[in-house]
């Protein structure tokens, strides 16, 4: 694994254990909140043991098991709520719905900030690169920076994001995965469910790359 300036915690979450990060610059108290999708007493919890204090959370889509902490966090933090254009019509979607309820969790409020493919964001003393990488579904993104990809649904240890879902898109999916493809082969991989990569070990060994 190679090294990095910018600190980052992995937090499991829910049932699907959801992977939520608290990142941030070493110079930094405060902190990017990416994908609180449940458990926020276990998020606050984190981020008061680390000291660390949210300026804004970040939806790498909006699917309830990314999703279905922020509401609850946001009760405690009132920052910015950010997520991909194209994401947005899906925090009430229907089927969004169906599964907030089946998992007993809260829709998200309206996003504050929508994202587009190449926007700089700067928070918490860093600046990241936002990929739009629609495939798993339509507002999905990944977030580049000081050798960390935060990869959302979009790739995993091994493997991908499912693309059965309403939205989902296995050519579109393709097509993001070829962008990710010219990323530095040292650069960290902290995806959406499971444990954290390199692109090198992606590269070499998951079969859809």
């Amino acid at each position: 694994m190679t090294s990095t300036d910018t600190r980052f915690v992995r937090i499991p979450v829910g049932e699907l254990e959801t992977n939520t990060y608290l990142l941030h610059a070493p110079e930094s108290r405060e902190c990017l909140v990416i994908d609180p999708g449940a458990d926020a007493l276990r998020i606050r919890s984190h981020l008061e043991k680390l000291g660390l204090i949210p300026a804004m959370i970040l939806l790498t889509h909006c699917h309830i098991d990314h999703t279905g902490g922020v509401t609850d966090l946001m009760n405690d933090y009132p920052v910015p709520l950010a997520a991909h254009a194209d994401a947005v019509p899906l925090l009430q979607d229907p089927f969004n719905r169906e599964m907030a309820a089946a998992f007993g969790l809260a829709l998200p409020p309206p996003v504050d900030r929508s994202l587009k493919d190449g926007e700089e964001l700067q928070v918490a003393g860093m600046t990241w690169r936002i990929m739009h990488t629609p495939g798993h579904s339509p507002g999905s993104i990944c977030l580049l920076a000081d050798g960390l990809l935060v990869s959302g649904d979009t790739l995993f240890h091994g493997s991908v994001g499912r693309t059965d879902l309403p939205g989902g898109d296995f050519a579109l999916l393709q097509e993001s995965l070829e962008r990710l493809k010219s990323l530095s082969p040292q650069t960290i991989v902290l995806p959406g469910h499971g444990e954290t990569s390199i692109m090198e070990r992606e590269m070499r060994h998951n079969p859809f790359l």
